[in-house]
């Protein structure tokens, strides 16, 4: 009996200590997913973008503080992407820059 009553003591302590780490501190609203490859980037001011890179173009979805978009860019580069690809995406002085490999 003691034992039992132990048990359930600790599975109700282990609980609470469990639950207590998982904190949510902001939720946005879901958003639609790309269907290509993509990479997050988040921003030093804050802002967080979403590069898709596509058959022929590159979109980028910047998303505000808020968690809002409000700004999509669609870039098409000369020539096909199968050709050139991109190694590695970075923000530089507030530019987001693209690093490809031939």
């Amino acid at each position: 009996m003691k034992k039992s009553v132990a048990l359930i003591f600790l599975l109700l302590v282990f609980n609470f200590f469990s639950f207590s780490q998982f904190k949510i501190i902001a939720e946005s609203p879901e958003f639609p997913r790309p269907m290509w490859t993509s990479q997050f980037l988040q921003l030093h001011n804050g802002n967080t973008a979403i590069i898709s890179l596509k058959k022929a173009d590159i979109e980028i979805v910047l998303y505000g503080k808020e968690h809002k978009v409000f700004a999509s860019v669609t870039y098409t580069p000369t020539g096909s992407l199968k050709s050139y690809g991109v190694n590695r995406i970075y923000e530089i002085k507030g530019d987001i820059v693209f690093y490809q490999w031939l």
